[in-house]
């Protein structure tokens, strides 16, 4: 079973957020989007997930061109008139690989963290989902200004959908948005 490294910090992603996450799993090999969210006392609820990247080639670089900083900030000033407002809490990454940050997501880490110090990372895999395990893990890093020696931490997080799930698995929500995306 997954065990968070921080206790500082608990996320609570909405059931929207998660099964925005696991649609794109299934349109893309490799791809990433923002976190939206609001915080309140120690937890960070993630409302929202946009997506702005995928592929189907796992090596190539998802650095964003001039287009998506502009929808991105067209993005965040929706989420600023929401009530209540919202803000860009993290950024995700999808991908079949290690739940570790390699190359670009260290960078992309190290910026939103220089932004906002909360600011997090999740790396989802579909191949780790499981009846129990959502297939994903919530990252920061403890040491965010020094790229070379940064820590790793794993945040703990519940999914809201989970309390009323009944008898469907993490199986059974990614199947049904199987279905929904060959519909």
């Amino acid at each position: 079973m997954y065990n968070p490294t921080s206790k500082e910090i608990k996320i609570v992603i909405s059931e929207e957020a998660y099964l925005e996450l696991l649609r794109n799993s299934r349109k893309f090999k490799l791809s990433t989007g923002n976190l939206a969210g609001f915080k309140k006392n120690n937890l960070i609820y993630i409302s929202q997930s946009k997506h702005f990247l995928g592929t189907d080639d796992v090596n190539q670089d998802l650095s964003f061109k001039d287009e998506h900083y502009i929808e991105l900030m067209t993005w965040e000033e929706e989420l600023f008139i929401k009530t209540p407002p919202l803000y860009v809490v993290g950024w995700y990454k999808i991908w079949n690989g290690e739940f570790i940050p390699r190359g670009y997501d260290i960078t992309t880490q190290m910026g939103k963290q220089g932004l906002n110090p909360e600011a997090f990372m999740i790396i989802l895999n579909s191949n780790e989902i499981t009846k129990v395990e959502p297939g994903l893990r919530i990252i920061r890093f403890k040491d965010y200004k020094n790229e070379t020696n940064y820590k790793i931490e794993f945040l703990e997080f519940k999914i809201q959908m989970i309390e009323r799930r009944g008898e469907r698995t993490f199986i059974d929500i990614l199947n049904e948005q199987v279905i929904k995306i060959n519909v």
